[in-house]
């Protein structure tokens, strides 16, 4: 935790030292400057079989069909960039209500972009991701008799907050829906920390805490025979986990949801990929080389503590203390930001 303080000629320092000395930079366009990452990306490896990248505009679809123009812009879909048309489209397990926007939006990891569905309405902390959205894949073979690679990298910002009474429960990452199985799974205040095959004779831990909030890459290559394989962050976590999918399971997978009602992670899209092969150890080596694109680990909350009276309690009444410490978590990237009030003298 950082106490920071605003003085003249000493912006945002903290007692540890100074955070940063200046805002993250943009373009004469608005647009995000580049990270300096050059590659590789899945692109590279031989057999790729579907590939979808939030982390810029040129993979973000509009309800058109077209390339977004803008961040903060609704999207229709991701598009599958290997040009074989098997679209990321958003999930709502609640049809037939007024649902939530899909956005785009910038910034979330460094300066690359990520999908999601923010609600308007700050639940506890910022951002309040919508509980019933997810991402849907049509087709995908998560069988135990297939070989398979799949890629996922996302972006917790909190806890699950604002469902009905789901809010301490695990949250769902990768579902596969023809069997009921959700293939990796998230603790959540009280659980444990990832999960592969939960809820199954199977299930094995994949790393046992997970911080609250979080960004990762996890990497998970089935062997027919020999079974399932993980990398997190680039380390290998797990060996020939045993498959409980059936033979063949080449129905719909849900990202980030369960299919339940309020099922959602309420996590941040940033990059997917699959491969129908298992990828040797070389390509692992190169998918890894991939991952250098994302910040990795856990990350950080601002929260602005405002107290005093008279004209204190007019700025906590206007909203401005939120959308100062929003402000703050853009200037800092933190994933996620709230404000704390309370009356003085």
């Amino acid at each position: 935790m950082a106490l920071m303080v605003v003085a003249s000629g000493n912006p945002l320092a903290s007692s540890a030292g100074r955070i940063l000395s200046s805002s993250l930079a943009a373009s004469s366009s608005g647009a995000p400057l580049p990270t300096g990452f050059s590659g590789p990306y899945p692109s590279v490896i031989t057999g790729l079989a579907g590939w979808w990248d939030a982390g810029a505009l040129s993979g973000v679809l509009d309800l058109n069909g077209n390339v977004v123009g803008s961040f903060n812009s609704t999207v229709g879909a991701l598009a599958d960039k290997t040009g074989q048309g098997a679209a990321l489209v958003p999930f709502h397990y609640f049809v037939n209500v007024t649902q939530n926007p899909t956005l785009v939006v910038p910034r979330i990891n460094g300066f690359l972009g990520a999908v999601g569905s923010p609600d308007a309405t700050i639940a506890q902390y910022g951002p309040s991701l919508d509980p019933d959205w997810g991402l849907s894949l049509a087709a995908l073979d998560l069988g135990n008799a297939a070989a398979w690679t799949v890629y996922l990298v996302w972006t917790r910002p909190n806890w699950r907050q604002g469902t009905y009474q789901v809010n301490n429960d695990p949250t769902p990452l990768i579902h596969d829906m023809a069997s009921g199985i959700t293939v990796v799974q998230a603790g959540g205040p009280t659980g444990v920390g990832l999960v592969l095959f939960a809820n199954t004779p199977h299930s094995v831990t994949i790393t046992p805490t997970l911080a609250r909030r979080h960004s990762h890459a996890l990497i998970m290559r089935n062997t027919p025979g020999s079974g399932v394989d993980v990398w997190l962050d680039g380390v290998p976590v797990v060996t020939a986990a045993a498959n409980p999918l059936p033979a063949s399971s080449g129905g719909q997978v849900l990202l980030f949801h369960d299919s339940t009602a309020q099922g959602s992670a309420q996590c941040w899209f940033h990059e997917a990929a699959h491969w129908a092969r298992a990828l040797d150890a070389a390509d692992i080596a190169t998918l890894i080389a991939c991952q250098g694109r994302w910040v990795l680990g856990s990350r950080r909350g601002v929260n602005l503590l405002v107290t005093g009276q008279s004209n204190a309690e007019w700025f906590v009444q206007s909203g401005a203390p939120l959308a100062l410490a929003r402000g703050v978590a853009w200037y800092l990237g933190a994933a996620s930001w709230a404000a704390t009030s309370l009356q003085s003298g």
